[in-house]
C-alpha cells in the first residue's frame, strides 16, 4: 500500500513518467505504541501493546541523473577563466 500510495503521489504532483521510477530507499521506524488489555480469567486482565511503524518509500527518477548532468556541463562551459585572465576581464576589486 505505502508502495503504490508513493509511486501514485510522484506521478501526480510531480508528473513523473511511472516507468521511469526506481526505489531509492524504504525506512520503517517504530511509531506510536498504544496501551491496550487482554481480558483473562477470574477478573484479571493482561496489558500489552499495539504498536505502529511509520514507514518512509523515498523513490527517485531515473532521467534526473542524466539531466542533472547536463546541467552540470552546461554550466562548467560558462565559467570565466581563473587568475590573470579573470582580472583582465574584470579589472581587481580596488
Amino acid at each position: 500500500k505505502a508502495l503504490d500510495s508513493a509511486i501514485a503521489n510522484a506521478v501526480n504532483n510531480f508528473k513523473v513518467d511511472r516507468q521511469n521510477l526506481k526505489i531509492k530507499d524504504i525506512i520503517v521506524t517504530e511509531g506510536l505504541s498504544l496501551k491496550r488489555f487482554h481480558f483473562a480469567g477470574r477478573g484479571r486482565i493482561r496489558p500489552y501493546k499495539r504498536r505502529a511503524s511509520h514507514i518512509k518509500v523515498i523513490l527517485a527518477d531515473n532521467n534526473i541523473k542524466n539531466q542533472k548532468l547536463k546541467i552540470k556541463n552546461e554550466k562548467e562551459e560558462f565559467k570565466t577563466g581563473k587568475g590573470k585572465e579573470a582580472t583582465k576581464l574584470y579589472g581587481t576589486k580596488s
